[in-house]
């Protein structure tokens, strides 16, 4: 075995397998985190809506005893997501909830710290084969980051720490409780793509808080997602005017890409300076949401410039859900049908067929190919006015 330092013992096979101990302690340790969020919320008469585990494409959904569970690949992230039944003491139940996550884990991380010797503390993963270092390592280092005040950003929950600290200043009344049921029922209820339901639920928070800027992007949102690109367009509109106001608004840049992507939907080529305009906005401002990356890939597309909307959209595709990588497979048929390689072009298209049968811009990108395979590739990489409707 090589070794990294022959007198000390330390190995590249013991750092290797070190390492991927550690990895997979992510996982569990992330799993432990969330559960025990979840635990006191069940204990303290909370009703517990989701348990969202890593990030990247879902890989797993199941219902667990009335709570949806939500797997992803990569382990490096977790939500929970708890609604109060009443407000009988609301910010204490709520306060215990938020702190159960990082207590069970500085717990654990003082409990493998009984267990670790000063030389696993000094050379860490490279030196021994114990996995108590790394066990140390990954519960202190959930414990501590989640206490780190960072708010809500880009639809990411915010942390625990945050929630601890904002929470002396809520108002915690009926009609929140109520709010609070109702976006939570909203969100479970688009992870099955149910956008009724997520209407619905938007609409009744909106009844009794007119100006609810989160349900009003979820219901502008679940109205293009419908299909009403009119009414979308509106809803939209208004928001990137409101939020246009606060320009740090972590929601500025969702509006933006979804108003571009209703533009890409029209069928009004005049709007397509405005689908470049918000896209680039919105994917400047966050380059690392998938969604932003493959409407900005879409409307480069139709803009004539194939090369850099497949680099874009392939790069969305790798980060999506099978919904996402449908529309974004579509995308990449045309674009390859329109450079003239339909043997990749009907590759894609066959990539959105298993991942979404009832994908909206499928039928239209097996017109675009079909086309492509008649007459060859337009001379002027453009057709405006040949998208889909919804």
């Amino acid at each position: 075995m090589a070794k990294l330092d022959p007198a000390s013992g330390i190995s590249w096979g013991i750092a290797a397998t070190n390492v991927a101990v550690m990895v997979v302690t992510w996982h569990v340790a992330v799993a432990i985190h969330e559960l025990a969020h979840a635990l006191a919320g069940r204990c303290l008469g909370c009703r517990v809506a989701l348990i969202d585990l890593g990030s990247g494409r879902p890989t797993v959904k199941r219902a667990i005893a009335g709570t949806t569970v939500v797997l992803h690949p990569w382990p490096m992230s977790g939500r929970t997501l708890i609604v109060l039944r009443s407000t009988a003491y609301a910010k204490l139940r709520l306060a215990l909830v938020f702190a159960a996550g990082p207590l069970a884990s500085a717990g654990l991380a003082w409990a493998c710290l009984q267990h670790s010797t000063p030389w696993d503390l000094v050379m860490g993963a490279a030196r021994t084969r114990s996995v108590g270092f790394e066990l140390l390592f990954v519960f202190a280092t959930l414990a501590s980051a989640s206490l780190i005040p960072l708010p809500s950003v880009a639809g990411a929950p915010p942390s625990d720490g945050w929630q601890l600290l904002a929470l002396p200043g809520r108002k915690i009344d009926a009609t929140e409780v109520a709010n609070g049921a109702d976006l939570v029922d909203g969100i479970v209820a688009a992870l099955d793509r149910r956008w009724a339901d997520v209407h619905r639920s938007a609409s009744r928070v909106l009844e009794r808080t007119p100006d609810h800027l989160t349900a009003m992007v979820v219901l502008a949102d679940a109205t293009l997602l419908q299909g009403d690109l009119v009414t979308a367009l509106d809803l939209h509109t208004a928001l990137l005017q409101r939020l246009q106001a606060t320009p740090g608004s972590p929601l500025l840049p969702l509006v933006r890409n979804n108003l571009a992507w209703n533009h890409w939907l029209s069928h009004d080529p005049a709007r397509l300076a405005d689908a470049m305009t918000l896209s680039e906005q919105a994917l400047s401002a966050r380059p690392d949401i998938a969604s932003l990356q493959g409407t900005r890939g879409a409307v480069l597309l139709e803009a004539g410039r194939s090369a850099e909307a497949i680099s874009l959209l392939e790069r969305a595709r790798k980060g999506s859900d099978r919904y996402g990588r449908a529309h974004h497979d579509c995308c990449l048929a045309v674009a390859r049908s329109r450079s003239g390689d339909l043997r990749r072009a009907r590759h894609h298209l066959e990539a959105a067929a298993r991942a979404d049968a009832g994908c909206t811009t499928l039928e239209w990108a097996r017109a675009e190919v079909a086309a492509a395979a008649r007459t060859g590739p337009p001379a002027v990489d453009r057709t405006p006015g040949r998208r889909p409707t919804g």
